[in-house]
């Protein structure tokens, strides 16, 4: 079997919690520009029409396909992902409760 997916397979996949709750989708990849190496799937949860959707950065090594959801399953707690919210450019979204989670430099997100 094939390990290798394009990306835009990836982005509008659904993410889940560890017990199958669903968190929201995979709105964008972040890529290191220098190794080349796929960081963060940035999810997108809430919203209408991409009005007022929040964006949270999960980093890739925290999330693994499910074939049974159709989906990704992150280890990170709905708590703890709440906490990363950002803007959808990756960039930190004003929250006294943020908490980086296994976050690189921005400027890789620049």
């Amino acid at each position: 079997m094939n390990e290798l997916i394009a990306a835009d397979e990836v982005i509008g996949t659904e993410v889940y919690t560890a017990d199958g709750r669903k968190l929201g989708r995979v709105d964008n990849i972040m890529i290191d520009r220098v190794s080349g190496k796929s960081l963060y799937a940035m999810m997108s949860s809430g919203g209408f029409l991409g009005i007022g959707e929040a964006h949270y950065p999960l980093p890739w090594s925290r999330l693994h396909y499910d074939d049974a959801l159709q989906g990704y399953v992150v280890d990170l707690s709905e708590d703890e992902v709440k906490r990363t919210r950002t803007d959808r450019h990756g960039h930190a979204a004003p929250s006294p409760e943020r908490e980086p989670i296994d976050r690189p430099n921005h400027q890789i997100m620049d």
